[in-house]
């Protein structure tokens, strides 16, 4: 019996240490960038007193951050604010306020200056398999990530 439970906490434990490792690097990255800068623009936001705007250019696998929704292109100048997607992750699907982007065309994700964003998800797909929606909520903080298998 005790060996059962030690091998029980054993797997309980080792499990979800393996499972990340199965991903992709560039997969991985991709949904730690979205992780970590959704709660950062959003408390931009409201110490600035300013809307910003996350760009995301389909075609390109680009993102980048502007105070303006009309930004059309990448800003070359910022690359601290700019993030290319992986040759190996693809932007499968961006959906806000129950309307679904078309796959080429820019999207632009607001996030206010009271702490509120659009309502979006976003759906990475890595070459392995492995599916990643990013959800952005418009009062929490911290974007919420769900994994799953294709």
């Amino acid at each position: 019996m005790v060996v059962i439970t030690l091998i029980g906490i054993f797997i309980f434990v080792a499990i979800p240490r393996i499972a990340p490792e199965a991903t992709s690097d560039g997969f991985r990255n991709s949904v730690n960038w979205f992780s970590l800068n959704i709660p950062r623009l959003k408390r931009l936001a409201v110490s600035e007193q300013t809307p910003l705007f996350l760009h995301i250019d389909r075609r390109a696998g680009r993102l980048w951050v502007s105070s303006s929704a009309a930004a059309e292109e990448a800003p070359e100048s910022t690359p601290q604010a700019l993030f290319t997607l992986p040759d190996t992750v693809a932007l499968r699907e961006i959906v806000t306020y129950g309307r679904t982007f078309s796959e080429s065309g820019p999207v632009a994700i607001r996030f206010s200056p009271n702490g509120t964003s659009d309502f979006t998800r976003i759906t990475l797909t890595g070459d392995d398999g492995l599916v990643a929606d990013i959800h952005i909520e418009p009062f929490l903080y911290a974007a919420k990530i769900v994994y799953h298998g294709d």
